[in-house]
């Protein structure tokens, strides 16, 4: 008796629940769609964050710097009190080949065309130096001989011997000239180096975090606005297959927008992260020649003269708006160009600010 009448209650239950979920298809059939299409962003946002998460756990591989360039990228990292500079990998990278360094929290990586033009400059001119002194010295020995005096002025030997000086001061001349521009290149790449320190200091989990979290937070914020939407225009929930079908394939369509939001958040979020790059080398560069050596670099870009010429031409009216205006324009068209790091225009401006105020901030240098 007890196990039909337990038997009766289920049937009961079973029936109501099924009738239940028939009466709600169309809800059940939106809602599937809706949670497969979210889903994938969702999904496929954190199989990227975990292939670059094991990626980053995999150990440093690669053709180690040259000892000059190791010692000097070592020696920078020091300097911004990062603890593991003695443990990192300084790796010259081929995949650089456009003239960059780059960085994780392991390893710092740096083109092998740097590579060799900043050994070159760190080796200096005191080789060559060397043979202007010997020149000198038998110069001078030449002017102590006997010959030289009895010679006189105006003698083939005396020209000969003045002739010899003057190549000489032109030598050393060219090699003051080149210790100038070595100078200005090694501050340069140190520049450089204060950015990509900063990289090191943040590490590589906030960018791996992100790409996890972006499609989250952008599914969020869609599925918000759907929510409002509905309230405000009093949509109600499906109650045929033609309009289950109609919303469902909104939710379809709706993901190459949405995969559109991600890659601006991905953008945007790297853009942020360079910048906060941008504003530590030039807070934390330790002489003028530093942050003057990261404000020619920014200035380097050939690229964004051309790009700038272009669309001047192509937009004609765009000289009538106001700077801002036109900066604020500059920057969204030059966003697909390059998604990950700041408008040129505006790094070059930062440096300056801070060039500006440099003496200020930095009176004893002033005064050297």
């Amino acid at each position: 008796m007890n196990k039909r009448v337990i038997l009766i209650v289920l049937s009961v239950v079973l029936l109501n629940a099924a009738s239940g979920v028939f009466a709600m298809r169309y809800t059940v059939a939106l809602r599937v769609a809706q949670g497969v299409t979210s889903g994938c962003l969702i999904k496929k946002g954190f199989e990227v964050s975990c292939e670059q998460y094991n990626e980053s756990l995999k150990p440093v591989s690669g053709v180690s710097a040259k000892p000059a360039v190791d010692k000097l990228v070592r020696s920078q990292l020091k300097y911004h009190g990062i603890s593991q500079a003695d443990e990192m990998a300084i790796i010259s990278s081929a995949k650089l080949s456009g003239g960059y360094w780059s960085a994780s929290d392991k390893a710092i990586y740096v083109s092998p065309l740097i590579e060799v033009k900043l050994e070159a400059a760190l080796a200096g001119t005191a080789e060559q130096r060397k043979l202007i002194n010997a020149d000198r010295k038998k110069i001078a020995d030449q002017r102590a001989s006997s010959l030289y005096k009895w010679s006189g002025v105006g003698s083939p030997l005396e020209k000969s011997v003045k002739a010899w000086e003057d190549l000489v001061n032109r030598q050393e001349s060219d090699l003051n000239d080149q210790d100038d521009l070595n100078e200005k290149y090694i501050a340069k790449q140190l520049g450089i180096l204060n950015h990509e320190a900063c990289h090191v200091i943040t590490g590589v989990n906030p960018r791996i975090y992100s790409i996890g979290l972006i499609p989250m937070a952008v599914q969020a914020g869609c599925s918000t606005l759907s929510y409002c939407g509905n309230k405000v225009f009093k949509r109600q929930l499906p109650t045929s297959w033609k309009s289950t079908i109609a919303r469902s394939g909104i939710a379809v369509a709706s993901m190459p927008v949405k995969v559109k939001l991600i890659g601006l958040g991905c953008a945007l979020y790297g853009q942020y992260d360079e910048s906060n790059a941008d504003l530590f080398a030039c807070k934390n560069a330790r002489d003028k020649k530093e942050l003057e050596g990261l404000r020619d670099f920014f200035k380097e870009d050939l690229r964004v003269e051309e790009f700038e010429k272009a669309q001047y031409q192509q937009y004609s009216d765009l000289d009538s708006y106001s700077e801002k205006n036109q900066r604020r324009l500059l920057r969204a068209l030059y966003l697909p160009k390059d998604p990950i790091h700041p408008y040129p225009g505006d790094r070059v401006e930062m440096a300056e600010k801070y060039l500006k105020n440099w003496d200020k901030n930095h009176p004893k240098d002033a005064d050297n």
